[in-house]
């Protein structure tokens, strides 16, 4: 793990197998993914946006970066592991607006923490929007996160036309290039770089919307589900005990890897097809659907 805010951050796994890079263009924050040499994620951008004070993306500068490890263990009640042991490197990034909130140039600097663990199986992360004077409270419009995914891999992905399913139905095949754009892609999908797999989830969905993706030409998108009933479209309001502070985005156990096995956080997570003895995605499909 090294770098900082002017050159970037980069962290890695305890093993060094996947190389996780966080770094500003612009003042606009993007980071990338590279699993055993071979780069899955590249610059994808990550953004927030409030009710009120708007984009929470432009003019923002990291402050002082903590790295550290640390390990979970835990037992599952399905699976072929019962004791989860994992270890993890991880970094709590502070991402500080320049000046007032939503680059108005007045009034409160906002701080969002961009929270990451990197684990010899996988990457996650989440933001946390901690307690801090002058924003004590915020409802959440729309979660910008982004997958910039490197060449054209195969897709396994359940296609939704609209929030309201029921999250059944079968997974269907395709290049990424031919992924219609615009269309609901529930989660988990899977990608096959060319013998690297890697799929794209979330987990701890706690007072937070559920996120599907959608392709934007070479990006794919976070899309929060709104919350039926409430005006201005608003994904994460503030009542009921949500959008106050301290508060976070959706992260927690995931099942991924070869052996069915679970971590703290999730989003994204690679295996080669060798380690995993993993023949195509209709298997990986199998193992963690």
């Amino acid at each position: 793990a090294g770098g900082g805010a002017g050159t970037g951050i980069e962290v890695k796994s305890p093993d060094g197998g996947i190389r996780f890079q966080f770094r500003f263009t612009d003042g606009m924050p993007e980071y990338g993914v590279a699993y055993k040499g071979v780069v899955v994620i590249e610059r994808s951008p990550l953004s927030l946006t409030f009710a009120g004070s708007g984009l929470y993306r432009r003019g923002l500068a990291a402050g002082k970066a903590v790295i550290s490890r640390g390990e979970d263990n835990y037992q599952l009640v399905v699976g072929k592991v019962k004791a989860v042991h994992d270890v993890y490197s991880q970094v709590v990034i502070p991402m500080v607006e320049k000046s007032g909130a939503g680059g108005s140039g007045g009034g409160v600097r906002r701080r969002v923490n961009f929270v990451v663990r990197v684990f010899n199986d996988g990457v996650a992360f989440r933001y946390e929007m901690p307690e801090q004077a002058g924003w004590t409270s915020y409802t959440l419009v729309d979660e910008g996160s982004c997958f910039r995914v490197v060449g054209n891999p195969m897709v396994m992905a359940s296609f939704r036309e609209g929030f309201t399913t029921s999250h059944e139905g079968l997974y269907a095949k395709a290049r990424f290039s031919e992924v219609k754009e615009d269309t609901l892609m529930d989660m988990p999908i899977f990608l096959d770089f060319g013998g690297v797999y890697a799929a794209i989830t979330e987990a701890r969905l706690v007072d937070y919307a559920g996120m599907y993706l959608i392709r934007h030409g070479d990006l794919l998108k976070s899309e929060l589900s709104p919350l039926p009933g409430e005006p201005g479209g608003a994904k994460v309001p503030n009542e009921d005990g949500r959008g106050t502070m301290p508060g976070r985005s959706s992260g927690g156990p995931v099942p991924h890897g070869a052996e069915g096995k679970g971590s703290a956080y999730g989003h994204v997570w690679a295996e080669d097809a060798g380690a995993a003895g993993v023949r195509d995605l209709e298997e990986i499909g199998r193992a963690h659907v």
